[in-house]
Formats: C-alpha cells, structure tokens, sequence
C-alpha cells in the first residue's frame, strides 16, 4: 500500500540540522478502514514511515531507520479528529553515512510519539 497519500505536507523547514513539518492526514485512506473500523487512528508504523519521509527530504538521501533505541506512543492520533500535525526531527551526524535520530510527533503541544534511534545513509549506486 502506498504510504504517501496517506499523508500530506502542508510545512517544511530545516534549519541546523532540526526539520519541522507539518502534515495533515488524508482521513479517507484505506489504513483507517481496517484501523480500527470505526474508530480509526493513525498506525505507529506510519508515524515512524513518515519521519523517515520527512528525514529523507531533509538530507536529499535515502536513509534506512537501523536501530531504534526507544520509541514511545504517548497517545493515539485519531485522522478523523485532528487538523495538522507536527514532526520535529533532530539529526546529528555520527560517522559519513549514519547519524543520530530524534524525532517528536505533536499536536498543538500535545505530545504523541518520541523516537530515538540511529539512521543509515544508503550507499550511492
């Protein structure tokens, strides 16, 4: 299933090293059909997809998310009941192909999800 029209970037900024996006959910997806019927809510699995997204425009480089170190669903994203959402990823670089992942899923400043991990750079072909 296609993971990008599941979603929908309204903001994009990166400054130091730290992206901000906004993103709005697509309420009529598929996922949410089966995501609870009649009480959809967003999937862990996505929110993390879409970090990964939002990463990736961020270093103009396809990243693999290889170690999560802890990651916390602190509340449940309901698609039908919020308008934007707010991604705040911070990366630092380790070594030239992986780097130090932080990321916050917010709404308002309601927090939803915190993420910690290590990514790696794909090798260029």
């Amino acid at each position: 299933m296609e993971l990008r029209s599941i979603y929908e970037v309204k903001s994009f900024e990166l400054v130091n090293q730290v992206v901000r996006a906004e993103i709005t959910f697509n309420k009529n997806h598929k996922v949410f059909d089966g995501h609870f019927p009649g009480n959809p809510i967003v999937p862990g699995v996505v929110q993390i997809q879409i970090m990964k997204d939002l990463l990736e425009r961020a270093l103009q480089k396809k990243v693999f998310l290889n170690r999560a170190k802890s990651i916390k669903f602190l509340n449940v994203i309901k698609p039908h009941e919020v308008g934007e959402v707010l991604f705040e990823i911070m990366f630092e670089q380790q070594s030239e192909s992986s780097f130090k992942v932080k990321g916050v899923v917010k709404i308002k400043s309601q927090v939803y999800m915190k993420y910690s991990g290590n990514t790696l750079v794909q090798a260029e072909k």
